[in-house]
């Protein structure tokens, strides 16, 4: 369909296991097959943000409070990925990860910030998910999509973006730490 909806895994007696959907978003996605969406969950799964192609805005829904809507925050057009970096401050991963100093880092660098994608206006958009706010946008170069983050050699924390018209993935810096936080660095051909 065209909404989202939340699931709880229950398991069979057969060993196998189903979903059985509890709780439907309503949202307004359109008809248009060709749209693009994007979903992502804060690392303690309390935060789900959603976006899609036809709207510019990003919907912040708390799944700790029935799936409630608490944002509608606007984003640039035809937003169709949405990423999270990290954690929140006090917010922790209840699932178990390998003891990966990169991803520790990224964690703790990232501050839980969310990225989303803009195509028609070729840009970043950042969010603060304490505030629920906007904090910065990145100029990217044409045709944004997907976004994902690294750490460089020197340990600085670094986003990737897929700049589908331009054939190029964009360098953005997204250290704390830097001067140049929340701008392009350069592409890679």
């Amino acid at each position: 369909g065209r909404g989202l909806y939340r699931a709880e895994q229950r398991s069979l007696s057969s060993g196998g296991c189903i979903f059985d959907i509890q709780t439907s978003i309503n949202t307004t996605y359109s008809l248009v097959q060709t749209e693009g969406r994007g979903v992502a969950m804060s690392a303690d799964g309390t935060l789900l943000y959603a976006v899609n192609s036809s709207e510019a805005i990003l919907r912040v829904y708390a799944m700790n409070q029935g799936m409630n809507l608490v944002a509608s925050i606007p984003v640039g057009r035809e937003a169709s990925v949405v990423r999270v970096a990290g954690l929140r401050p006090d917010e922790y991963r209840p699932t178990i990860r390998l003891n990966d100093a990169a991803n520790e880092e990224i964690d703790r660098l990232g501050e839980g910030l969310v990225y989303v994608t803009s195509f028609a206006d070729q840009l970043v958009t950042v969010i603060d998910p304490v505030s629920l706010s906007v904090i910065g946008t990145i100029e990217v170069g044409d045709g944004p999509h997907h976004i994902d983050f690294m750490l460089n050699e020197a340990g600085e924390l670094r986003g990737y973006v897929t700049l589908f018209n331009d054939h190029a993935i964009g360098v953005i810096d997204l250290d704390p730490r830097s001067p140049k936080r929340f701008t392009k660095l350069g592409d890679i051909r």
